[in-house]
């Protein structure tokens, strides 16, 4: 029997729980489907390249395993996956994507050891899940030199770096701005 020829007592696969009538899983998807829609639309104005703004140099090597955009969480639905998760089973160094300053770095139960670089011009970059770091706030870097290396720290499964681009705030596709 099809999905949508499926008693709407049958249960769903995963859960074991009862599923909703076809009308209610319609309605809820079509909801997550517009919310999607509108949480994008406020990121899709971020500002297009321009030779004023500095250029990205990839922090780390290995395999884009996870790209910018919005993604289905198991548990929390549709999200902004607000950067790119590069993965490598090697130790793996991490590089400054650019120059400019350590504005933040320390632990977060979510991100584990993490670095904030200022680039000015209201663009930051962000390295997530590091082994522990020993740059702090304050210190300058260069493009393309040694920040940290790459760990499983926080939420982190595995082994990765999660490399965020902001733009005054919000976050940008590094993918569009990486040389």
């Amino acid at each position: 029997m099809s999905p949508s020829h499926q008693p709407h007592d049958a249960e769903e696969p995963t859960t074991g729980r009862p599923r909703p009538p076809v009308r209610s899983r319609r309605r809820r998807s079509a909801a997550i489907v517009a919310a999607a829609a509108i949480f994008t639309w406020s990121f899709a104005f971020a500002e297009a390249p321009s030779s004023d703004s500095p250029s990205f140099l990839m922090p780390a090597e290995g395999e884009i395993k996870t790209a910018f955009g919005m993604q289905h969480h198991p548990k929390l639905g549709a999200v902004l996956h607000d950067g790119i998760d590069i993965v490598n089973s090697e130790p793996t160094e991490v590089r400054a994507a650019a120059g400019g300053v350590v504005a933040f770095s320390g632990y977060d139960k979510e991100k584990g050891f993490f670095l904030r670089i200022d680039h000015g011009g209201g663009w930051e970059s962000e390295y997530r899940h590091l082994q522990p770091v020993e740059l702090k706030a304050g210190d300058e870097v260069q493009a393309g030199e040694r920040i940290g290396m790459m760990g499983s720290t926080g939420q982190a499964l595995a082994q990765h770096l999660h490399f965020t681009l902001w733009k005054d705030g919000e976050p940008v596709d590094p993918l569009e701005r990486l040389e």
